[in-house]
């Protein structure tokens, strides 16, 4: 049984669009303890933070009021899916599907016996198209154990879109499964109409083709949680409790170390 006190709560209000007399609650809740843990972990750093990566990973969007009008999803594929739905540039609706690249992980470590070269391997397999099926196979062993998650998620993404009374124009894929090769042509050959692509930071997108787009997409969710950190993205999700020590300017927080020939200085002005 749950109990409401043990759970810390914000929400996010966007309009209705079904009903324009209405407005739609997004409600968003943690477990105090499990928050306790995590700023417990990072006790020793200035965590400025805590907040979820469903509502944190549109901050890598460049959305220009007036100049971008399309309606987009991004589909971050982490342990679990998230499908955050952005309509008329704000954060609509946010749906979870319980499969991610943790299962695919798992099925090739179960045969390689480490995480780091099952993750390697997802990072060096490349999916073609279905013209090209028979050739992948040959050449891929592990896509035995990648497709099936995928087609999953991918038939889950293409309800939740049906389903939507708001029409989705593009698909923006993410996450740490978004290494694999044409994981994005993969969706498109099965979501048809909508276009999809990888998520690419938009301060990136500028940056010539010398810089290896994997070196930043694989890290995608530690991005935006970091833009929400320096107050880039949504207000009022933060579920880190405010401290004195986070009103004091920097230098009041620092610690100064001096060697002597005899002594060593130490000024610690934390609280």
């Amino acid at each position: 049984e749950l109990r409401a006190d043990t759970f810390d709560t914000r929400y996010v209000l966007v309009d209705d669009l079904e009903d324009k007399e209405k407005v739609k609650a997004i409600h968003i809740s943690a477990n105090k303890g499990e928050l306790a843990k995590r700023a417990e972990l990072l006790s020793k750093y200035k965590l400025s933070c805590i907040s979820p990566i469903a509502l944190d990973i549109s901050n890598l969007l460049e959305i220009t009021k007036g100049e971008n009008l399309e309606n987009m999803a991004i589909v971050n594929i982490e342990g679990t899916t998230t499908v955050t739905s952005i309509i008329e540039q704000k954060i609509y609706e946010i749906n979870k599907i319980d499969a991610g690249i943790t299962d695919i992980l798992a099925r090739i470590n179960a045969k390689e016996n480490s995480y780091a070269k099952a993750y390697e391997i997802c990072k060096n397999s490349t999916i073609y198209t279905a013209e090209g099926k028979e050739l992948q196979y040959e050449e891929n062993a592990y896509l035995d154990d990648i497709m099936p998650t995928l087609y999953n998620i991918v038939g889950q993404v293409k309800k939740i879109l049906n389903d939507s009374l708001n029409k989705i124009d593009k698909i923006y894929i993410t996450g740490m499964a978004s290494v694999i090769n044409n994981i994005d042509i993969y969706f498109q050959e099965y979501l048809e109409d909508v276009k999809c692509e990888i998520l690419r930071p938009y301060f990136i997108r500028s940056i010539g083709s010398e810089i290896n787009i994997k070196d930043y997409i694989e890290v995608n969710s530690a991005i935006a949680l970091a833009l929400q950190g320096v107050g880039e993205g949504l207000k009022g999700i933060n579920f880190k409790k405010e401290n004195v020590g986070d009103k004091l300017p920097a230098w009041m927080t620092m610690e100064i170390g001096g060697k002597g020939k005899s002594r060593w200085w130490k000024f610690n002005w934390k609280l």
